[in-house]
């Protein structure tokens, strides 16, 4: 999902368009997984799963939503402590501050 948000900001509906079409049609997305995912992302959810090939414009894309949501937090990536993660030295790159257990990358403060 957040390779199809680094472009530009879409609404869910867009991107399940864009993620069925991806796909070929072989797979319907279900409206709602979108909605819970976009939320939990907005909301600055701690878990990060990746499909193994995190690129540098997902990091920022990631930047992006802290940037709209004020701070955005991750504590594991895909089930690991985010500081056991080998993506822990390229969120830092991207942006991130480390804290004791999470990296938090914030927004533009007011």
């Amino acid at each position: 999902m957040l390779g199809l948000l680094k472009g530009e900001p879409l609404h869910g509906y867009e991107v399940k368009n864009r993620f069925e079409a991806m796909l070929g049609g072989t797979w319907e997305v279900n409206i709602g997984q979108i909605y819970t995912t976009l939320q939990r992302l907005e909301r600055g959810g701690r878990s990060l799963l990746t499909s193994g090939g995190v690129q540098p414009a997902h990091l920022q894309a990631l930047i992006a939503i802290a940037t709209k949501a004020g701070r955005l937090e991750v504590q594991k990536v895909d089930g690991v402590p985010v500081m056991d993660s080998p993506l822990k030295a390229a969120l830092r790159e991207a942006g991130f501050s480390q804290t004791h257990r999470s990296l938090i990358a914030y927004g533009a403060r007011g």
